[in-house]
């Protein structure tokens, strides 16, 4: 008798063998036996979600339109361009008129020698004059006007990077819903095997071929991928909702056919362009314009020790009650102001605005180190990506070949229960880290092509 087993082993073995093909992803062929017919409600598609992003013209849509942190850039963008004009007005001529109209409620009559009474004060008058000013030299004005305009490229710079920073964020998030869409693709599949696994022991108990405990090990083996399916259901929910906030919306939100990773990255490339060095990228051209306005502002400082030249010019008339004609006056003059003694108050700032660029170096240098560090990181992680996925495809292989042969065994009476679930569990795992390899992939490519680019959208 156990000869005859050891021979229906070995002819099932051959048997699975020759119906393997061994291509890139393929996976073996299903056993000869056909799986019995099971059902479970965990076994439906999980729900759809109620929007969809289709491609990445989409999300960068959605970006536009929706993002508070792209909305903010853009704000400080404005803030700049407002502020840089303002600065700019305190060079420009500047221009005021005032009007006034006085009466007077205690008056008394006074005569004049002509014989003539008259209320004095004069019971109603009223003046309008102009007066017009203009800088002729102010430093400090100057250097403000420069300052604001170099505030208004790092605030560009600032925004090109968040659009960089966003879009990463995007994408990325974009992959992670693709992967879980598929893990819980996997793990239905899971169950769907766990299932006819649990149906054969069954059948193998009534027919005497296995005992109570094969059948309990199923069983576990079936609440175990059921575990499986609700948790891998829970973290698509989450994928999805993460996208809908990354694009600036609530609920849940998944992807079309239009997001897959191959067109994510040439949609990336339309939008991105490489710079060539750690210097080029936004956020550190953005801090090294940090730190020559923490340098200038050292200057701006010392400015205040220049004397000011300006102009001013006054035209005034007035008409009441009281003369005939009204007086018209119209002056023009000069003033220099030069500042002599503040109590030690501009040594002060000078100290702090020293202070600051030290910290801004500090902060740059920072900064660029991290930038170079990713940067190599980043090159780094598709090559290990790519070989730890090399690894999960050969273990998914062998955990697949090694689930059907353990099958095959089991149904033809060789092997444990245990055996059959360890393959099992085995399998499901292998498949799982399988898709994630993937899904470390894409990341990776997507993430070195956005570690140093400027987007454009």
């Amino acid at each position: 008798m156990n000869k005859k087993l050891a021979a229906l082993s070995s002819f099932a073995f051959l048997l699975l063998n020759a119906g393997v093909a061994h291509t890139e992803d393929a996976k073996p062929a299903p056993s000869a036996f056909p799986p019995p017919v099971v059902s479970d409600p965990l076994l439906a598609p999980p729900p759809a979600a109620a929007r969809k992003v289709e491609g990445l013209a989409d999300a960068v849509q959605l970006l536009r339109a929706r993002s508070a942190d792209l909305r903010f850039a853009y704000l400080e963008v404005a803030r700049a361009e407002a502020q840089s004009r303002s600065a700019l007005a305190a060079l420009l001529p500047q221009l005021n008129g005032q009007a006034g109209v006085t009466h007077q409620l205690i008056t008394r009559d006074t005569l004049q020698a002509s014989g003539q009474t008259l209320k004095t004060p004069a019971e109603n008058s009223a003046s309008l004059g102009f007066t017009a000013s203009q800088s002729v030299f102010s430093l400090p004005l100057l250097r403000a006007r420069t300052n604001a305009k170099m505030n208004e490229e790092v605030q560009r710079l600032s925004l090109e990077d968040q659009k960089r920073a966003l879009l990463s964020g995007v994408v990325t998030t974009v992959v992670a819903v693709s992967t879980a869409e598929r893990i819980a693709d996997l793990n239905r599949s899971g169950l769907r095997s766990a299932l006819e696994r649990l149906e054969i022991a069954r059948t193998k108990e009534r027919l005497g071929s296995a005992n109570t405990l094969d059948t309990k090990r199923a069983e576990q083996d079936v609440e175990s991928a059921r575990s499986q399916v609700v948790n891998g259901d829970e973290s698509l929910r989450q994928a999805r909702e993460a996208l809908a906030l990354a694009v600036g919306l609530t609920g849940e939100m998944g992807v079309g056919a239009g997001m897959e990773p191959a067109v994510l990255m040439a949609d990336t490339a339309r939008l991105c362009t490489a710079v060539g060095t750690v210097e080029e990228r936004a956020d550190i051209r953005s801090q090294e314009q940090h730190v020559e306005l923490a340098v200038r502002a050292i200057d701006d400082v010392k400015a205040q020790f220049v004397p000011t030249v300006g102009l001013s010019s006054s035209l005034q008339t007035s008409a009441s009650t009281v003369t005939v004609s009204a007086p018209t006056t119209w002056s023009v003059g000069a003033n220099l102001v030069i500042p002599i003694w503040d109590g030690g108050n501009r040594y002060g700032l000078i100290h702090s605005a020293e202070a600051v660029a030290e910290e801004n170096r500090v902060t740059l240098d920072a900064t660029k180190r991290g930038v170079v560090t990713a940067a190599a990181q980043s090159r780094r992680a598709v090559d290990v990506a790519l070989d730890a996925r090399a690894v999960a495809l050969r273990a998914q292989k062998l955990a697949t070949e090694i689930d059907l042969l353990v099958q095959t065994t089991y149904r033809i009476g060789s092997g444990t229960s245990l055996d059959l679930v360890t393959a099992a569990t085995a399998k499901r795992q292998a498949d799982i880290n399988l898709a994630l390899a993937d899904f470390a992939v894409a990341r990776a490519r997507l993430t070195d092509s956005l570690t140093l680019a400027a987007c454009k959208y």
